[in-house]
């Protein structure tokens, strides 16, 4: 009972804490990173993708990576100067290499589709030289108008998912099998026990006198 209370005590903070209007994207160690979707999120229609990055201190050769999952297709940059791979499949990935001084902010607007309904993870990733920064979010594609999730917001349950229908398939027919019957139990003959023949006395033939 007590562990039930902790994890609905738990629960409550978390959805309080998950209300609309984050917007700062994800900071550490003075860097800064930021993602989110720029148009109308929909099936089958370019989405523009702002990716902000911006740094305290030095980052010489950063690289910057847009991934998304599961699948999507990333569209080709529109500058294609500090790309340095792109490719779509299971996961979706584009990539940059950035010189950035201290205290600079730039900004990358990168297109991507998605051609089936259901939930997408977009991450963007700083790393390089010690440094590692993501922001992430979760786009719901459906067959309307989509939306957009940030990290820490739990994503309610969708109602683009088909639904799993199981159709009963026909009773197995169980076939009569043959009965054992037991055999009849071998009849039980009692051993009589043989008696030796008895030796007969030996008698002496009788040697008439001598005359």
């Amino acid at each position: 009972m007590r562990r039930f209370f902790l994890f609905s005590l738990l629960l409550i903070l978390l959805l309080a804490s998950c209300a609309p209007g984050g917007n700062t994207g994800t900071c550490s160690d003075g860097i800064c990173v930021k993602i989110r979707s720029a148009g109308a999120i929909k099936k089958k229609t370019s989405i523009p993708m702002v990716i902000k990055v911006k740094t305290d201190k030095d980052l010489p050769e950063t690289r910057i990576t847009l991934s998304v999952y599961p699948g999507g297709i990333i569209e080709d940059a529109a500058d294609k100067t500090d790309v340095v791979s792109k490719k779509n499949g299971a996961v979706a990935e584009i990539a940059w290499k950035k010189n950035m001084g201290a205290r600079q902010e730039i900004t990358i607007t990168q297109n991507i589709r998605f051609e089936e309904p259901g939930d997408y993870s977009v991450m963007v990733m700083i790393f390089g030289h010690n440094i590692d920064v993501r922001d992430l979010v979760v786009l719901r594609i459906t067959n309307e108008d989509g939306i957009e999730f940030l990290a820490d917001t739990p994503l309610p349950p969708s109602t683009q998912a088909p639904l799993i229908t199981v159709t009963p398939g026909p009773s197995p027919t169980f076939l009569p099998t043959e009965t054992l019957r037991p055999s009849p139990s071998p009849e039980i003959v009692e051993a009589t026990p043989t008696t030796e023949p008895t030796d007969e006395p030996f008698s002496m033939p009788t040697i008439p006198a001598y005359p």
